[in-house]
């Protein structure tokens, strides 16, 4: 791999190294301090701890962080390093085993599986704990600027291109007065005596302004007036309809609403720059 090569790979893991021995390592000796031999062992077992523990953990942590898509890459990586305590206390205990430093063991296959099953939760919480919690402090930064920018979701069709622009307009400003269960995509306008009804993606509300008024705020989005009682955005937009040389504008609830004749020619030129067809 490239990253091996890489010089401020081996810099960074070999102080991570040595700063997680130097963590684990004190605090396990609390109380030791006045056995000699008794600080020797617990030194040597936190070298094993950490030697083994720290590879997994970084293994696991960069793994979920590079190929989950379902959270943060900052949750991700704790799920792995979470995840990487399973293997990594299991063999821990086998290296300690084996090694001999665990104090009181003997070279019995049952002793051992005893003293596994006896102390293997104990160590599965602090290796998913304290564990975590020092790779997230030492690396968690160093690999975050190495790994690709979380991806965003892409627009798949024209439609939801479309959509992505629209989210983007600034909404007009009587969207201030409506309640918050009505705010959503403008989709029409349509002036209703002393009223307004403003239809969104999220429904529909009226409001006591002119229909004139309401157009002139919407002046920088992308809509079209058909009507002298109805405008229209393109985000609302079904389809068009033509019935024995009337046209109407299907929006996306099913509301139809009619197309004057003067406004009809420049309605299909609007329609064949949104991308929208006639369906008669």
């Amino acid at each position: 791999m490239a990253i091996l090569q890489d010089h401020s790979f081996w810099r960074h893991h070999i102080g991570v190294l040595f700063a997680a021995f130097l963590i684990v390592g004190l605090s396990r000796l609390i109380g030791e301090f006045g056995d000699a031999a008794a600080i020797t062992n617990v030194l040597l077992q936190s070298i094993v701890l950490v030697t083994i523990a720290l590879p997994l953990q970084t293994a696991f942590a960069v793994l979920m962080a590079r190929y989950c898509t379902l959270c943060s890459t900052r949750a991700a990586s704790l799920i792995g390093c979470v995840l990487a305590a399973i293997p990594s206390t299991a063999l821990s205990m086998n290296a300690l085993w084996i090694s001999g430093l665990v104090v009181g063991s003997d070279a019995t296959r049952d002793a051992f599986w005893v003293w596994l099953k006896a102390t293997y939760p104990a160590g599965l919480v602090l290796h998913a704990t304290l564990g975590s919690m020092l790779w997230m402090v030492l690396s968690f930064r160093w690999w975050k600027s190495r790994l690709p920018e979380e991806r965003q979701p892409e627009a798949s069709t024209e439609t939801d291109t479309a959509t992505s622009a629209d989210d983007l307009e600034a909404p007009p400003d009587f969207f201030k007065r409506l309640s918050p269960k009505t705010v959503g995509q403008l989709w029409a306008l349509s002036a209703e005596r002393h009223y307004v009804r403003v239809a969104t993606e999220a429904g529909e509300e009226l409001l006591l302004m002119r229909l004139s008024d309401a157009v002139e705020q919407c002046h920088a989005m992308t809509g079209l007036q058909v009507h002298r009682s109805h405008w229209v955005h393109r985000a609302g937009i079904e389809k068009l309809v033509r019935t024995n040389g009337k046209m109407c504008v299907e929006l996306k609830n099913g509301t139809r609403l009619p197309v004057s004749r003067s406004h009809q020619a420049e309605m299909a030129r609007f329609a064949d720059d949104i991308g929208f067809s006639d369906a008669s």
